[in-house]
């Protein structure tokens, strides 16, 4: 009976809240740290200023174990000493957008330095928590992005951004709803940590077993990819597969962004018909062979195709590589691919002055060193394990994303 009065005093007090609840606009309760020109007087009393440095000044003054916060207009964790910055550093608990570019919503309280942001802080956090704000403005992203205009750099049109909309529960709600929303973010974080160490993991165990790919310590044997593979393949170039040709559904296409190190990013999916596969059959990949990205960061990366793909098709600067099974494991190769060693070594054979890559023929003409095939099905085993854990631990952090989008549509909308 104690429990079901417990409930609903809960309820009861849940609702009072939501009664109380009213959105006000975002310049009533926060002071920037500009007088912007589209935004009236009487809608920016108070500014506070701050220091900027640009871009070109931010390299030189980060200090490693610095107890300043270099505030980028990305999100980073780059520090300062005091004694670089003197007379330039602020104190606070604020939230930031990029002046220009992209947007992102940062938070920070303590003593910091900044580039070009537009930095505000609750006018009264009696009435408005800094941290809710900051939730606020992560929920609005999206509605703060469309606000964004130019033709090369684009910059953020505040008078928008001051307008919209925030609502605004009394303080002890805003302080639950922040603390929620931090626990849920913390987990985010734990899963994220758990499989960067899972990754090391791997890493580690590869060099164990077979050594740095670079000196080749152990003395393998070597081949060039060519001579060690069955298929060696770029993806289709200029007019034979462009953005035209994607559709809603149909066979999949692989793209630099799918390809992770080690790890396939099943994000910003691409489709063709399958009409126009027939033309492109020759590309085709399958689950469980390799692909390897050579653009980008890292500009040697590769990874497996999963196994919900039965079928796809490599896009340029995507190479499909299906090894000669009689000398190597396909996870052995993947792995040997992401090994610093090997990146060590295309690092010297990148070129390209608008685009880095690595090419598919220098790929081709690359050693690979082929230990005992046991051995290396002993180290796929290994990974096949750590998979599975990986595995447990995405489906955690994607719970918990799911959690936390709820959540800021619950409160914010």
């Amino acid at each position: 009976m104690a429990a079901k009065g417990n409930n609903l005093t809960q309820r009861c007090r849940e609702a009072e809240v939501a009664e109380k609840v009213r959105s006000v606009p975002l310049w009533s309760v926060t002071t920037w740290d500009k007088k912007f020109n589209t935004v009236t007087k009487d809608k920016q009393k108070k500014v506070i200023k701050y220091h900027y440095f640009l871009a070109s000044e931010l390299e030189p003054i980060v200090e490693i174990g610095g107890t300043v916060k270099i505030l980028t207009t990305y999100e980073s964790d780059l520090w300062t000493a005091e004694s670089k910055v003197q007379g330039c550093v602020s104190e606070g608990e604020i939230v930031s957008i990029p002046w220009g570019g992209n947007p992102n919503v940062q938070y920070f309280k303590g003593r910091f330095v900044t580039a070009d942001n537009r930095i505000a802080t609750s006018s009264d956090t009696s009435i408005l928590s800094n941290r809710y704000l900051f939730y606020f403005m992560l929920a609005k992203k999206d509605l703060i992005g469309s606000f964004y205009r130019g033709a090369s750099l684009k910059h953020p049109e505040m008078s928008k951004v001051l307008d919209m909309k925030i609502p605004l529960p009394p303080l002890p709600a805003q302080r639950r709803i922040a603390a929620e929303l931090d626990k849920i973010c913390e987990l985010k974080k734990n899963a994220e940590t758990r499989l960067e160490k899972l990754d090391l993991l791997v890493k580690s165990r590869f060099v164990e077993m077979f050594g740095d790919t670079f000196s080749n310590p152990m003395g393998w044997p070597s081949k060039t990819f060519e001579e060690a593979g069955k298929r060696l393949s770029d993806g289709p170039f200029g007019s034979n597969l462009k953005s035209s040709h994607y559709s809603d559904s149909g066979i999949r296409v692989i793209r630099l962004g799918n390809i992770g190190v080690g790890k396939f990013i099943d994000e910003d999916r691409a489709f063709i018909p399958r009409e126009h596969y027939e033309k492109l059959k020759k590309y085709t990949c399958r689950a469980g062979e390799i692909v390897i990205g050579t653009l980008g960061d890292p500009n040697l990366r590769a990874c497996l195709v999963p196994a919900n793909i039965d079928v796809a098709v490599n896009k340029s600067d995507c190479v499909h590589y299906l090894p000669k099974k009689e000398l190597l494991d396909e996870q052995y190769v993947c792995w040997y691919l992401n090994a610093p060693g090997t990146l060590k070594l295309a690092a010297s054979m990148i070129h390209g002055q608008t685009r880095s890559r690595v090419s598919s023929g220098q790929i081709a003409r690359m050693p690979i060193r082929i230990p005992p095939l046991a051995l290396q099905r002993e180290f796929a085993a290994f990974v096949e394990k750590v998979d599975k854990l990986r595995l447990n631990v995405r489906e955690t952090e994607a719970k918990m994303d799911m959690l936390y989008r709820s959540k800021l549509q619950e409160y914010f909308g």
